[in-house]
């Protein structure tokens, strides 16, 4: 069930990804603050989907999840340790840097009511998008396939 749940996740992660570029793309052509406005959305919206994958194997696989005020940071974290004799790594320390600036836009995004867009810093998020997306999804298809083994491992 934990494959399939963080497969899913992955691929709202992607879909996600692919409409953050082409919304990047019509913000780039046309001066229009409901695109912009989308735009920030769904740049939240893909980071959100990359932290419900690294929550569900906090959960299940760690059997700890990070809380307090910092508990986004320390996700990000844990997901970049290995946990010794339970698993590997989830995404690699260059996969988090890419990562950082979504969770801290994300935070921008969720407390900022009363700021007005800028076109400029959404095109930046739209490009760690496009970074991350490939990143994040190699790292966890090869976190996936260490799962995969645990499970014929277990049957066998």
């Amino acid at each position: 069930m934990l494959v399939a749940e963080i497969e899913a996740d992955l691929g709202s992660a992607s879909e996600l990804a692919t409409v953050v570029a082409s919304l990047a793309e019509r913000a780039r052509r046309e001066d229009d603050m409901a695109v912009l406005a989308a735009l920030a959305l769904r740049i939240e919206h893909f980071y959100t989907a990359v932290e419900t994958l690294l929550l569900r194997i906090a959960k299940v696989v760690d059997g700890v999840v990070p809380d307090g005020d910092t508990w986004h940071q320390r996700l990000l974290k844990q997901a970049s340790l290995e946990v010794a004799d339970t698993r590997p790594p989830c995404l690699s320390r260059k996969t988090v840097e890419v990562l950082r600036p979504l969770l801290a836009f994300r935070h921008f995004l969720r407390h900022a009511y009363a700021v007005q867009l800028d076109r400029a810093t959404l095109l930046n998020r739209a490009r760690e998008v496009a970074s991350a997306e490939p990143a994040v999804r190699m790292d966890i298809r090869t976190f996936v396939a260490f799962l995969e083994g645990l499970l014929k491992v277990g049957s066998g």
